[in-house]
């Protein structure tokens, strides 16, 4: 306990003369532009400091209620950092949590968080901003980032370059002792000290009754001031201190606010409120004018441009340049299209027509799952399904002769064929009939532009075209899996002598905005009957837009020849085109 009031006393002394010399020191100022006080949205600030970085050794952990009341204070609010054993060379991590509490929060529940890692420069007072920006509430960053005006995240190193000189009263002159003792904590209770404007107070510290130290006491507006000592520290070049220094050293109170000395374990000192200027409103430094709560640069600030209030349109990374709105510098989705800096990056390339992925660009809709015609939807005007086929579109001319009773075989509304059965005897078609089936759309979406097939499902037989019971030899024929009949092949005269059919696989291809059946031809059936007679061929036409058709039925005659035999003496295809569903 000797030692340790023989360091108190050294403290003092320092304090008094601190302002005669350079300090190696940074003030931090806390403002913000979320409603702040009590009863508003930032009821309280909690500054932690670490050495290092976000997971050094904590320096510093305090909490500040906010408001006019008692306990409360305005903002900014203003903390001093002393390099501790002359280190200039670490960094330090500052983090401001602005808590919806009045006492306090951590970094996940608090409205809004802003940091810095900064580092000293030796020799000189600067100051660290830290601006409690709207844009940053509910903007989540990681440890070693900070917000940006525009609520973006980014290194926190990058704070570097908003420090500069602080050009207020000295907010924190501390002393700190390099013995290597770390671990004494001590608290000192209060020491109250007169610091009257252009008063000297004498004080004099009792070292062992040979010692006897005399300090002027200038006016040093400080409050709070958590002190940093190692407590093993010699007073006048290496003379150890063997003495009690009382630590109520009581000089006249009628001036200046006490001061309340703290020893925790390191040498990093925090103060708070710089005072306030003569009309009572917080005192900006140079070169800034006071915005609303706010110390702003006007000549560099994007969100007070050339004037309070006056913010540069953001959209990207916002530029203010002697006073004015500069052209940003966009990135990501927006871009400044218009060439006018005064609206920012203006243009979201992700949602603007005519300016689809870069400015003048007019994006095509491509079925990949993607807007890439920035319209607001992805994949429109791409398929969703076939349908249609409720009526004939193309129909064949009628191959054979032309006698007999005309009969039909046409699938249901909506289907096509998918094959056919029937009869032969001798060298003739005795029977003919249809087997029909239901097409849909099959997406494959592992290619770009993604692939859709038309894929038919069930079967069923429908006919006939004869007269039963006819007398022959059957044969019944089914297009592979997923295509259909498209085309008829024989010939005929008086009779229908051959009959075969040609499949072929359906796809939906184009764009959206032209997209279009193709039929792909494929497998054809055997060949009944005879080639006699006139040959005919008949492919079922695709319609004006190039859609191809499928047969949805046939047509034709038959003719009994004695009561227990008939022939189909003609034969005709009907085709239908698949209409296309999009979205």
């Amino acid at each position: 306990m000797v030692r340790a009031a023989g360091a108190l006393g050294w403290a003092v002394m320092v304090l008094a003369a601190g302002c005669e010399q350079p300090r190696t020191e940074l003030v931090v100022r806390v403002d913000s532009e979320v409603a702040w006080g009590e009863g508003q949205s930032v009821q309280s600030v909690v500054l932690t400091v670490r050495r290092g970085g976000a997971t050094g050794p904590l320096r510093s952990a305090r909490t500040t209620a906010l408001g006019a009341g008692d306990g409360r204070r305005a903002l900014p609010l203003y903390v001093g950092v002393i390099a501790g054993d002359d280190d200039v060379e670490t960094p330090v991590w500052i983090e401001a949590l602005g808590c919806g509490d009045p006492n306090g929060c951590d970094v996940a529940t608090a409205r809004v968080v802003q940091r810095a890692v900064v580092r000293f420069t030796r020799g000189r007072t600067e100051e660290v901003p830290l601006l409690l920006a709207s844009a940053c509430v509910g903007v989540t960053c990681a440890l070693d980032e900070r917000c940006t005006t525009g609520g973006q995240c980014e290194a926190a190193t990058r704070a570097q370059e908003t420090v500069g000189p602080f050009s207020g009263t000295d907010a924190a002159t501390v002393a700190h002792d390099d013995s290597p003792t770390a671990d004494t904590t001590m608290d000192a209770g209060v020491v109250d000290s007169a610091m009257d404007a252009g008063r000297d107070v004498d004080s004099t510290v009792d070292a062992g009754g040979d010692l006897g130290t005399s300090m002027d006491v200038t006016d040093t507006p400080l409050s709070d001031v958590v002190v940093s000592l190692d407590l093993m520290s010699p007073v006048d070049a290496g003379a150890p201190v063997d003495v009690v220094v009382p630590l109520d050293l009581m000089t006249p109170a009628d001036v200046g606010p006490p001061i309340d000395v703290m020893l925790p374990v390191d040498r990093l000192a925090v103060t708070d409120a710089l005072p306030p200027s003569d009309d009572g409103r917080p005192a900006c430094p140079s070169g800034q004018t006071l915005c609303g709560a706010s110390c702003r640069d006007l000549t560099s600030d994007a969100n007070h441009c050339g004037r309070c209030g006056a913010a540069c349109a953001a959209g990207g990374a916002p530029v203010c340049v002697e006073g004015t709105c500069a052209r940003p510098t966009c990135g990501g989705r927006f871009a400044d299209c218009d060439g006018n800096a005064a609206n920012g990056c203006e243009t979201d390339l992700t949602a603007t027509p005519n300016h689809c992925g870069a400015c003048g660009a007019v994006g095509s809709e491509v079925c990949d799952g993607r807007d890439n015609d920035c319209d607001g939807v992805a994949d429109d005007g791409c398929p969703t399904a076939v349908g249609g086929l409720t009526s004939i579109d193309f129909s064949s001319p009628e191959y054979g002769v032309g006698s007999g009773t005309q009969q039909s075989a046409t699938c249901p509304a909506g289907q096509v064929v998918r094959g056919v059965f029937g009869k032969v005897s001798g060298n003739s078609v005795s029977e003919l009939d249809v087997i029909c089936g239901q097409p849909s759309l099959a997406e494959d979406r592992s290619v770009t532009p993604h692939r859709y097939a038309v894929n038919l499902s069930g079967s069923t037989d429908v006919g006939i075209i004869g007269t039963a019971p006819t007398p022959g030899t059957a044969f019944r024929f089914v297009c592979p899996e997923s295509s259909v009949v498209t085309r008829i092949v024989g010939s005929a005269s008086s009779y229908l002598y051959g009959f075969s059919v040609q499949c072929s696989t359906l796809t939906v291809t184009g764009s959206p905005g032209g997209l279009r059946v193709t039929a792909t031809p494929g497998v054809t059936s055997p060949a009944w009957g005879t080639a006699m007679g006139t040959t005919y061929d008949y492919q079922c036409p695709a319609n004006a837009a190039g859609s191809a058709s499928a047969l949805q039925g046939l047509f034709g005659r038959s003719r009994r020849i004695i009561s227990t035999l008939s022939y189909v003496t003609t034969v005709g295809a009907r085709c239908g085109v698949p209409s296309i569903t999009v979205r």
